[in-house]
């Protein structure tokens, strides 16, 4: 290191393999051997390829569910997330996990009970970590988060009745001004509370996947309320905008169940039906959208799927699970079209999580493994 020296030496240290989409990187190289007869050199070229490490996640046995839910990286590279246990007082905890040097490093954030299935987890741009839940003991919303060393916890909204057997799911994400932002549901109802100075601001959004505007505002992909027509919802001052993604045939779907928005503010979406394959759809200045046919067999898919932008120009497609196949892939759009990757990870497919670390990566995370591409 670096990759490239003139430094006379038997040794060179060259950076880590490519990432996706370019999984492997070229380094011009020349050996120059120097004795008594003469000199002599070569030049060559030497391709360092990306592969996956997959390492084994300890097991906590005193969680009250065997892994930690919403896992994020944090600024400094540590996986992170959120838990809920039992302490030695039988009461029910919410909890704050650092995975360092092979073990859990554990903080309680919080009295509550959660939904471990709907818990929300992040980090502002500062790295203070968050959390968000739904509590069977009052149905309510809750939220903690760590500032200064201190957690502080608040109800942010009531959403389902305190029956103790169903609580509200919720997600976590957090704006530009690092306000925090909670999508939320129970049943047929589905809210949104967005952290302001004076408290919280509660939206009433159509049903779907949420996604934040660079301004802040809400997002919603939506394909409730007519199947066959995939819609985007945009929050304005007056109420939300709808635009027409896709509509299918009649008697197909047009179904989404993943999000996200670029830096100019821009949706894509994965949208798929029978009839309709699968696609990534690309939101345009003028408000169109341009669909981007995966090429993947859609009487499989089980859409159980995840959306991400490792740059603005790049989707990374993750398919966690594929009937009558136990391998989940990555997809990722190349000049001769979509590329897929199977990943070598062990867990139940409804528990995988697609990450980016700071170094940029990809990071497919189960319940008992983490798997890296580098």
């Amino acid at each position: 290191s670096p990759p490239v020296s003139a430094e006379a030496a038997p040794t060179a240290i060259l950076s880590r393999g490519g990432t996706l989409p370019t999984p492997a990187k070229e380094y011009p190289c020349r050996l120059t051997v120097t004795n008594s007869f003469g000199t002599a050199s070569a030049d060559f070229t030497l391709t360092v390829s990306a592969w996956w490490h997959v390492e084994e996640i300890p097991y906590v046995p005193f969680r009250t569910n065997s892994s930690i839910r919403s896992p994020r990286f944090s600024l400094d590279g540590i996986l992170c997330g959120a838990s809920s246990y039992k302490d030695d007082n039988g009461d029910r905890i919410v909890a704050y996990e650092r995975l360092e040097e092979g073990s859990w490093t554990v903080e309680q954030a919080a009295l509550g009970r959660p939904d471990y299935s709907g818990m929300g987890f992040g980090f502002d741009s500062r790295g203070n970590p968050a959390i968000s839940w739904g509590d069977y003991n009052d149905g309510a919303i809750h939220f903690a988060a760590k500032h200064g060393g201190e957690w502080r916890h608040e109800v942010v909204a009531p959403c389902g009745p305190p029956n103790g057997l169903i609580a509200p799911s919720t997600e976590l994400s957090f704006t530009a001004q690092d306000r925090a932002v909670i999508a939320y549901s129970y049943f047929s109802t589905v809210g949104v509370a967005r952290e302001t100075a004076g408290g919280w601001e509660i939206l009433d959004p159509p049903r779907g996947p949420v996604a934040l505007l660079p301004d802040g505002r809400v997002a919603v992909a939506n394909n409730e309320d007519n199947q066959n027509r995939a819609m985007l919802f945009k929050e304005t001052d007056s109420g939300w905008d709808s635009t027409l993604i896709v509509e299918a045939s009649e008697g197909d779907v047009a179904y989404t169940n993943c999000i996200v928005i670029d830096s100019a503010g821009l949706a894509r979406l994965v949208v798929g039906g029978m009839q309709l394959g699968l696609n990534v759809a690309r939101e345009q200045p003028n408000g169109s959208f341009i669909l981007d046919p995966i090429s993947r067999p859609v009487e499989g898919i089980t859409w159980n799927m995840r959306l991400a932008l490792p740059s603005d120009n790049e989707e990374l497609v993750f398919f966690t699970a594929l009937w009558g196949e136990e391998t989940p892939e990555l997809a990722w759009r190349e000049a001769v079209g979509w590329r897929y990757l199977d990943c070598p990870i062990e867990g139940a497919t409804e528990t995988l999580s697609l990450l980016f670390p700071p170094i940029g990566y990809p990071v497919v995370v189960s319940q008992t493994q983490m798997a890296a591409y580098w």
